[in-house]
């Protein structure tokens, strides 16, 4: 209760739907599953990681849902909530470093490079990645390309030495709003949306808003 809205007016639910269909350029029957959460990023950010921790079994006895040390990929960078939200899980983290740009100093977003260092070390322990949560962009406004990404995980090098498993991608897109609003003309932002499995992003740093909510978006339902 303290993350979902009691109540959903109609004009938060329009407003929610027009973010969702405006940035995968979609019609409302091919919508996404999607979540309004009453409150900013960092409330969505919490949630999906503490659901990430557990699995959907129940324990032995038949009741509870047991926490599971899943091994998470983060971007060095990610918002403190995300750390916040570590504190109260049990996910092992395994972090990436992107990298800055040469000319201005400024931070890269993830590549190909930065997550396969990552990814690596956990294999090195004879372990598999569950999940990745990378920033869809910068404070800076630089966006991820997430294509080479994506396609390295689809290799049967990673398949094989992930032992088949293939882990959700997951964009924090809440920072540099503005920026995505640049992206999303260009057509550049809806075309990572086809390479992720879910995003999130602050309603109101992208639409008029007299209070803080997010908005947590999956291509499937996990």
């Amino acid at each position: 209760n303290e993350y979902f809205p009691a109540k959903m007016s109609p004009q938060w639910r329009s407003s929610v739907e027009a973010i969702v269909d405006f940035f995968h350029f979609s019609a409302p029957e091919n919508r996404p599953w999607y979540c309004p959460i009453a409150g900013g990023s960092s409330q969505s950010l919490n949630l999906l990681l503490r659901s990430l921790s557990h699995t959907h079994e129940p324990d032995s006895k038949g009741g509870g849902i047991p926490e599971q040390q899943y091994n998470i990929i983060l971007t060095r960078g990610s918002h403190i909530s995300v750390y916040n939200a570590l504190l109260t899980t049990s996910l092992r983290p395994y972090y990436t470093l992107p990298g800055s740009h040469t000319l201005t100093n400024l931070p890269l977003p993830d590549s190909e490079l930065s997550v396969a260092k990552a990814v690596k070390k956990v294999w090195q322990e004879n372990k598999i990645v569950h999940f990745l949560l990378l920033m869809g962009t910068t404070y800076d406004g630089f966006l991820i390309n997430l294509e080479p990404i994506r396609k390295w995980m689809q290799t049967d090098e990673f398949r094989e030495k992930n032992k088949g498993f293939s882990p959700p991608i997951i964009l924090d897109m809440a920072w540099s709003a503005k920026s995505i609003a640049m992206k999303v003309c260009e057509g550049a932002f809806t075309k990572q949306m086809q390479h992720c499995d879910g995003w999130l992003t602050s309603i109101h740093k992208t639409l008029p808003s007299s209070y803080t909510s997010s908005i947590l978006v999956f291509h499937h339902k996990y």
